[in-house]
């Protein structure tokens, strides 16, 4: 897929999620896999990367332009927590983390997976990141 064609996807997408909210009354916290997917097409334009070749690859959801390969964590949430495969979390290179606040996307963290899992609660097979930290995080 072209960055032309993600960048449209990008536009159409925000469109859906504007008339979700706006027409339908849907709160963002309600549109997980929309807000997800848009949070994925952010980070295939932010590093002029690609979309993993198959939806729901394990452990990665973009690939970079440099090959690192990038878990998007997308959420709505002003409470609560990401959750992070730890069966899958070898998988990837990099964490995107983008949350959705205010009407607008805001890339919270991108760099490092190690650096998160410092700021996470191991518990079964998750790792927990609490989103009252994402403010603390340093891109």
């Amino acid at each position: 897929i072209s960055k032309a064609q993600v960048e449209q996807l990008y536009t159409y997408y925000q469109d859906i999620l504007r008339y979700e909210l706006h027409v339908l009354q849907t709160k963002p916290t309600e549109l997980r896999h929309l807000l997800g997917r848009i949070g994925e097409f952010l980070c295939v334009l932010q590093t002029d990367g690609q979309l993993a070749l198959n939806v729901n690859e394990p452990g990665y959801d973009v690939i970079g332009a440099n090959g690192r390969k990038i878990s998007v964590k997308t959420t709505a949430q002003a409470s609560g927590f990401i959750l992070i495969n730890r069966n899958t979390f070898h998988l990837c290179d990099d964490l995107f983390i983008v949350q959705y606040k205010n009407e607008a996307f805001h890339v919270v963290y991108f760099g490092d997976k190690e650096h998160i899992v410092e700021h996470c609660r191991a518990y079964d097979k998750t790792y927990e990141l609490d989103v009252s930290k994402l403010n603390k995080l340093t891109m």
